[in-house]
């Protein structure tokens, strides 16, 4: 039997291997002129979890799913077996072609070889370029439309975006504030050290007023600054109570304010860097039923998508003494870029300086960062970042 695909290199149903990557299975799948209206997966035990987020990402999008199970990925004649089974039973009119970018290499080279006895296509999805490879038959490359968001490929990989904040519009006073900040890096980290953790005080708390004490009231540093953050509308002074408007304001005088410079950054760079997506503030839970509560929730300060490459910004403002050195932030950020698969990127971005140690940690797990004086330059690094150069 010869099944062939229809008009163009659009199939009536895809076959794929499910596997921990699960951007090459995703990314075909919500392109308009490309997407099946069948997926069809192959199953091992161990990837039933992840079969599941990738079925519930697609079945919203009108295709239908089933799957073939296969006891054994790396049993190479087996899943030769079943999927020439599969392809047997097949109407004649049926069209299929199969995306062999996942699972075991034995289990994509059985695959490959049932389709190649039943002359069907084959296609290999280029992450980074976003593009399908066609192996047979021999045809041009194509490339995918509408690059991923966030939702579906944080769900496909096995995490639920369970708050996503409204873009952060920041006033032009508070802008003009940040990029102040940022200049004076080397200057304001001890005045703003005081004012982080005054404005801590007030998290979660009915009135967001805090009693200063009375040796900052006489530091002319900590006045100067608080004189600045008063005259963008973020905070006031009055009697010795330092006076915040609203949350938004306390929170960006606790330091949400770099995590807002970043963000601002980043919107400017949207086009130039080719961001498919952006967010801020985002609040995510894993899907994973082995992990519940806390130990299952994040908030990602700052978080976008470059060629389907999950991109992860941790901001930080607190002084890392001894006690708490910026280690506890760079195991943390090592951590979150497990949920984006291998591909996954992570930078550490400090207004206060790391120590030796810290920055020798960050580099051995793959973190970028910027720190103290170098944000003047977070443009240039977040693009150098973005294209993969490295430092």
């Amino acid at each position: 039997m010869t099944l062939n695909v229809g008009a163009g290199d659009r199939a009536e149903a895809h076959v794929c291997l499910v596997s921990a990557q699960a951007t090459p299975n995703l990314a075909p799948l919500l392109d308009p002129a490309f997407a099946p209206q069948r997926l069809v997966m192959l199953v091992s035990p161990e990837m039933r979890e992840r079969a599941r987020w990738l079925a519930d990402v697609v079945r919203p999008r009108g295709i239908a799913v089933e799957k073939i199970d296969v006891p054994d990925p790396w049993d190479m004649h087996d899943v030769c077996d079943r999927l020439v089974t599969w392809l047997d039973e097949l109407a004649d009119a049926a069209s299929v072609a199969l995306n062999v970018t996942g699972g075991t290499k034995p289990m994509a080279m059985a695959a490959q070889q049932a389709f190649a006895m039943a002359d069907l296509p084959v296609f290999y999805v280029h992450q980074e370029r976003d593009e399908v490879l066609w192996l047979t038959p021999r045809r041009p490359s194509r490339r995918l439309a509408g690059g991923l968001k966030l939702e579906p490929f944080l769900h496909a990989h096995g995490w639920q975006v369970t708050r996503r904040p409204p873009w952060p519009r920041v006033p032009t006073a508070l802008r003009q504030l940040t990029e102040e900040l940022v200049l004076q890096a080397g200057s304001l980290q001890e005045a703003l050290g005081k004012l982080n953790w005054y404005a801590h005080q007030c998290e979660g708390q009915d009135r967001l007023e805090v009693t200063v004490e009375i040796a900052d009231l006489g530091h002319a540093g900590f006045a100067a600054l608080i004189g600045k953050f008063a005259d963008a509308g973020a905070c006031r002074l009055e009697g010795g109570r330092l006076r915040f408007p609203d949350e938004e304001a306390r929170f960006f005088c606790n330091g949400g304010w770099l995590e807002l410079h970043v963000a601002a950054t980043l919107e400017g760079l949207r086009d130039r860097a080719g961001l498919q997506d952006l967010a801020a503030g985002l609040k995510v839970r894993t899907l994973d039923n082995r992990l519940r509560g806390d130990a299952g929730s994040n908030e990602l300060d700052v978080v976008f998508l470059v060629r389907n490459r999950l991109h992860i910004v941790e901001c930080k403002t607190r002084s890392f003494r001894e006690r708490h050195s910026a280690a506890e932030a760079v195991y943390k950020l090592d951590a979150l870029t497990a949920m984006g698969g291998l591909n996954t990127r992570g930078m550490l971005v400090s207004y206060r300086n790391l120590s030796g140690g810290d920055r020798q940690r960050a580099q051995d797990l793959g973190i970028r960062t910027v720190v103290g004086s170098a944000l003047a330059n977070l443009r240039d690094k977040l693009l150098s970042w973005i294209s993969g150069v490295a430092e």
